[in-house]
């Protein structure tokens, strides 16, 4: 019994990706993926640099090193991004600000960024800082 090409094509393919040689990103990530990078090579590049290196000029920070990704959370982002950031050149792209970009537009410029994190999310300790300000009195002065 012969076994017809495009079936020895398609186990090929389940086999890539059942061992993790070939991935396939669900469509709506894709596409948010994409319309991300247009619109960060379009808006954000100009001061973060197309690789999220950031620029000196301008005082734009890298934004796109794993370590940074990995401590920061979507509502973080997306609220730098919508809202700005006070004394900084980071200005407001929120539609609601008078910006170009909508909620959705918003998120899928932190999910292409998001492809640039290489390690997992890291917890981080957000407890308030305790100490006694008596016992740093002297190293202070």
């Amino acid at each position: 019994m012969r076994i017809p090409p495009f079936v020895l094509a398609l186990l090929a393919v389940l086999g890539m990706v059942g061992g993790g040689s070939l991935e396939c990103t669900p469509p709506k990530e894709a596409f948010m993926q994409h319309h991300g990078a247009e619109l960060y090579g379009r808006m954000c590049s100009v001061c973060h640099g197309l690789s999220g290196e950031g620029y000196k000029a301008d005082q734009a920070p890298a934004i796109g090193h794993s370590d940074y990704l990995a401590t920061v959370s979507d509502g973080y982002l997306h609220k730098t991004i919508n809202d700005g950031r006070g004394g900084t050149t980071m200005s407001a792209w929120g539609y609601d600000h008078g910006g170009p970009l909508r909620a959705h537009d918003v998120d899928a410029v932190i999910t292409y960024m998001r492809t640039w994190q290489t390690g997992a999310h890291a917890t981080l300790d957000e407890r308030p800082a305790t100490g006694n300000a008596s016992n740093g009195e002297a190293d202070f002065a």
